[in-house]
């Protein structure tokens, strides 16, 4: 599956859940938004740093309300009640898959095929500016 454009900031401030979420609900409503990015998708954690942490994939913000796809990273779609913890995050998944692009040889930054490696050679022509 190739990677997908994610959105980050610094200065996301936790929030919390103005009312509980049932396991299959994808309208997640918080009590702010400060910080967090204008694009999307972004990354929250639902209930963070509690074993019923969830990730959820956001796609879309009415008002205060989080449009969000369930079960992120494969964490499991759980309830969460009012007040839980909702932090923006980074992902083990983001990790990997700046990982495998720093390790790619090919097909990346719109080269078609094998990339130049270490031990090949190249050959440069240098250019003289001006007289």
């Amino acid at each position: 599956m190739p990677a997908v454009n994610r959105y980050y900031t610094s200065t996301a401030q936790d929030t919390t859940l103005t009312s509980s979420v049932n396991s299959t609900g994808t309208s997640i409503p918080v009590s702010a938004l400060v910080g967090y990015p204008s694009q999307y998708p972004y990354i929250v954690a639902l209930d963070y740093n509690t074993a019923s942490e969830e990730l959820v994939q956001v796609n879309g913000v009415t008002g205060l309300t989080l449009n969000v796809t369930r079960g992120f990273n494969s964490t499991n779609p759980t309830n969460h009640g009012v007040g839980a913890i909702v932090r923006h995050v980074i992902t083990a998944q983001d990790m990997t898959e700046a990982q495998q692009h720093i390790a790619a040889e090919s097909n990346v930054h719109g080269v078609v095929g094998q990339l130049a490696g270490m031990g090949d050679v190249v050959a440069t022509t240098f250019l003289t500016m001006g007289g």
